[in-house]
């Protein structure tokens, strides 16, 4: 005989209890039976101060949460097309009532929707309601840069937008992902077509800015960038433009930048091993004597944390 366990007849101090050992994951089927349980799950769980949320668009519509450095995965969003022949059980989310199923190869509990991007919309709320945070990293491909441009809308900052490898996009997406990401942090992995100079891209105001494939980047671009952290792989920057960005950094550019990486094939790494950090050796070995500003002097050596040139 099978003994029933009334979750919700439990008294109060209980159910928070029971609710604080389960994985957030396991929450997700609880929360979607009703609007009271979603309402006692968001009550009575404890919100982790290191909870992150990730709206994930790459192989398919997919929410994640993230405590340290551990995956849980809640919802993901696929075609009402893709509906096995099975009958499935009916949820209501945001409105919506859609047919739901477990997904063992997505290890995920999947919803079907007519329309898939209203659908990621919807769990998206869903999720970020029930946790209690925004969403704080978006991650995207090419044709679903709009999943930034709609987080973007619903919350007053996001940490990270990310477009990973394997992908190849024009001048003007490259453009419009740099113009229009708000993001503290965007990392641009991904393959520029052409590699031709992006003379309209305008920088925002970051943290952190990593750019997988670099060719396009100038030092006109790079002094323009107002970031903490800036990475740049396969550049085609030279011995002369980076002489060029520090001497102009040691000038009071860039005043935020604490972290700086380079990598490019077109110099020697000899060029940082003199002995003064305050003479850069240009092209044709003349020292330049760059002044330091008094504000960086008042900020003492570590005004910047490193600052590394790796050569392929």
């Amino acid at each position: 005989m099978i003994s029933v366990l009334h979750l919700f007849h439990l008294p109060q101090v209980v159910l928070f209890e029971v609710f604080r050992f389960l994985k957030p994951n396991d929450l997700i089927p609880i929360a979607l039976c009703s609007q009271r349980a979603f309402n006692l799950v968001r009550v009575n769980w404890k919100k982790s101060t290191k909870a992150l949320i990730w709206m994930d668009s790459r192989l398919y519509f997919s929410s994640h949460l993230k405590i340290n450095y551990i995956f849980y995965n809640l919802l993901t969003v696929s075609r009402i097309e893709d509906v096995p022949g099975n009958q499935l059980e009916l949820v209501q989310i945001k409105g919506s009532k859609v047919p739901i199923r477990y997904n063992r190869e997505k290890n995920s509990l999947e919803t079907y929707w007519d329309d898939v991007c209203y659908g990621f919309k919807a769990v998206m709320e869903f999720v970020t309601e029930l946790f209690s945070s925004d969403i704080h990293t978006v991650v995207f491909e090419k044709n679903t840069f709009w999943c930034v441009e709609w987080a973007q809308s619903r919350q007053k900052r996001l940490m990270n937008a990310h477009i990973y490898q394997d992908q190849y996009i024009e001048n003007s997406e490259y453009r419009t992902i740099m113009n229009s990401c708000t993001s503290e942090n965007l990392m641009i992995h991904a393959y520029q077509l052409g590699e031709k100079c992006l003379n309209e891209t305008s920088f925002r105001i970051r943290n952190h800015l990593s750019i997988d494939c670099g060719r396009w980047v100038q030092v006109e671009h790079l002094m323009n960038m107002d970031c903490v952290e800036i990475e740049v792989k396969q550049s085609s920057l030279k011995k002369s433009d980076v002489t060029y960005f520090l001497k102009n950094w040691l000038n009071g550019g860039n005043s935020r930048l604490k972290y700086l990486s380079i990598a490019t094939q077109y110099f020697g790494i000899d060029l940082f091993c003199q002995e003064e950090p305050s003479q850069i050796y240009d092209d044709q070995a003349t020292p330049i004597t760059a002044e330091i500003p008094e504000k960086k002097k008042k900020a003492g050596e570590k005004a910047v944390e490193k600052i590394e040139v790796e050569v392929d």
